[in-house]
């Protein structure tokens, strides 16, 4: 079927727009193959190549997106999205509590929850591409490295790159519509110090920023649950709020473990030796110091710790103070003691399980009023 596109074509034409967008998610810069076609007007000919559109590829370019989203997001659905999506419903009822707001609001701020999940989804996700974006050729720090499947790689870096060039206007336009730009920009701020400005490879700063940016997340959840409520939370519920940020700070610590491999002790030191002492102390030091950025001991001490502050801080009741402690203190003795790197995954687990349970102080402070 003759098309009619002007004589003036220049020849080789290959549609770099065209070409640009239905390669967006490959490998290369638009190297597909196409087909040349000759295209009669009058007594001129004009030759061109034109990209061949066909469906097999245009489904594995959504393939590719959804391959890149999953890398990054499935192991926080559970550790890092949903404890957020908690925090910003608990804090909400806390808040309408505190105002004396009547029952039909409290539907209101659940009904909510997966307008927060969501947020909460795609601002961790940015964070992720923006840590992982390839910086002269390379990957930042190596997550796919470290958690992709055995056999066939996910990702490839030029993917990432082109992922994090179209989801960013999107998450842009989302925070608008959300009615929080103000926090989506500051946590694009955060994320820009902590890869850019290499934040994330200096070791306090790193977890001061990370506060920081689970802040605004927590922040910009809170006010999307209590957009039918008020305009502003509460001062305790700001309060908390900030008391929740700089909990993240002193024990973000945790995540490191997912990524740590068992420990290995030089072989050939046999029991009665000269050198089984200093091995004996050299291993129990290991054990409260670590590798990590921030010792094991100070992990450990932060989270009964901050158990007791935030249970004191919400006035609950000593038998249930009493029983999230415990909780704490199961985690804490984890940290100094589980050194395997299957147990040191489990341990992170239980430390995202232990944010929830610190989340869910104000629904029972609510409850208990």
């Amino acid at each position: 079927m003759a098309s009619h596109a002007p004589a003036h074509l220049p020849t080789e034409s290959r549609s770099p727009t065209l070409r640009s967008l239905l390669s967006f998610f490959s490998d290369g810069p638009g190297n597909h193959k196409s087909e040349s076609v000759t295209v009669a007007k009058g007594d001129e000919s004009v030759q061109g190549q034109f990209p061949r559109p066909s469906a097999g590829h245009l489904f594995g370019n959504v393939t590719a997106v959804a391959k890149v989203i999953w890398a990054f997001t499935k192991d926080d659905l559970f550790t890092a999205t949903l404890p957020n999506a908690i925090f910003s419903i608990t804090a909400a009822f806390a808040d309408v509590h505190l105002r004396g707001t009547s029952g039909p609001a409290f539907s209101r701020v659940f009904a909510r929850l997966p307008l927060t999940y969501f947020f909460s989804f795609y601002a961790l996700l940015i964070f992720h591409l923006g840590n992982q974006r390839p910086r002269d050729g390379s990957v930042a720090e190596g997550r796919l490295n470290n958690n992709k499947p055995s056999g066939k790689t996910i990702t490839t870096p030029e993917q990432i790159r082109r992922a994090y060039l179209i989801l960013l206007p999107i998450t842009l336009a989302l925070n608008h519509f959300l009615g929080v730009w103000h926090e989506g920009l500051m946590i694009h701020l955060m994320t820009f110090i902590y890869n850019d400005l290499g934040g994330g490879n200096e070791p306090f700063v790193r977890d001061i920023i990370l506060g920081i940016s689970f802040g605004y997340i927590n922040s910009a959840s809170l006010k999307i649950a209590l957009t039918t409520t008020s305009s502003s939370p509460h001062g305790h519920t700001w309060t908390w709020l900030n008391l929740v940020s700089v909990l993240i700070a002193t024990t973000i610590g945790c995540q490191e473990f997912k990524n740590h491999k068992n420990h290995r002790h030089p072989q050939g030191h046999q029991e009665g030796s000269g050198n089984d002492k200093t091995m004996k102390r050299k291993k129990a030091l290991a054990i409260f110091l670590g590798e990590a950025a921030v010792p094991r001991a100070h992990l450990a001490l932060m989270m009964p710790l901050w158990t007791l502050v935030c249970a004191w801080f919400w006035r609950l009741e000593i038998s249930v103070a009493a029983s999230f402690l415990l909780y704490s203190l199961f985690v804490a003795s984890r940290v100094l003691t589980q050194r395997s790197a299957g147990a040191e995954e489990r341990t992170w687990k239980f430390w995202a399980r232990w944010t929830i349970v610190i989340y869910l102080f104000p629904i029972v402070a609510v409850l208990s009023a």
